[in-house]
Parts: structure tokens; sequence; C-alpha cells
């Protein structure tokens, strides 16, 4: 009976240390997206960064001038600093969080996905210029 008690408690142990490394995994691929997000934004916010084919939303209507690269890429830029928020407040939370069900272990794994909406608003916006 205490060899049936005792192998129980380690499998509990070992499911809490999953869910720590569970936690610390999520926590710091949400804060590294989010940070870099906000990085990749900030040339683009600023105007620093020349019209190319590599860095930038390269929308086809982002082609057609200067003028229009520069307000679409500052657009965006704008956004994805916007939705990087989420992502860093998601991270953080993932510290505390315990994630004792599959809900909560999907929800912040693919909480990152929001990274198309502000992809989608400046899709948007070229439409308006």
């Amino acid at each position: 009976m205490v060899g049936v008690i005792r192998h129980y408690l380690l499998l509990i142990c070992r499911f809490m240390e999953l869910i720590d490394m569970i936690n610390i995994v999520l926590g710091l691929s949400n804060l590294v997206i989010g940070l870099i997000m906000i990085l990749l934004s900030i040339p683009l916010k600023n105007g620093s960064i020349k019209m190319n084919y590599w860095y930038g939303f390269r929308f086809p209507k982002s082609f057609e001038s200067d003028d229009a690269w520069y307000k679409i890429n500052e657009f965006g830029a704008e956004r994805f600093i916007k939705w990087s928020i989420p992502i860093l407040v998601a991270g953080l939370f993932s510290f505390f969080i315990p994630f004792d069900n599959m809900f909560l272990i999907l929800f912040f794994s693919f909480f990152p996905i929001i990274i198309l909406i502000p992809v989608y608003e400046c899709y948007l916006f070229t439409k308006n210029l």
C-alpha cells in the first residue's frame, strides 16, 4: 500500500515538473515572439527602411511609389507593435498560470497566431490608398 502511494506521489511530482516546463517554454516563446515583432517594427515605423523585396510589408500597392511604401509600412508597424502587446502579456501570464488542462496549453501555444491580424489590417489599409 505504501509503495502504491509513493508511486502515485512520484507521478504527481513528475507531472508538476512537466507543467513547470510548459510554463517556461510557453512564456519564453510568447515573450520572444512579441519582442521580435516590436524590434522588427521600429525601423519600419521610423521610415528608415527603403523600398526592398526582403523586409517590410510587401503588398503590390507598396511598390507603386516611395510614398505608398512608407505609409503602408508605418501603418503596418504601428499595428504590429499594438498587437505584440497581447502576446507579451500572454507570455508573462504563462509563467503563472497552471497548465493543468489541454485547452490552456493549446490556447497559449497558438496565441501568437494573432500576428495575422495586423497583416490583414495592413492589407485592408492598402485597399484604401
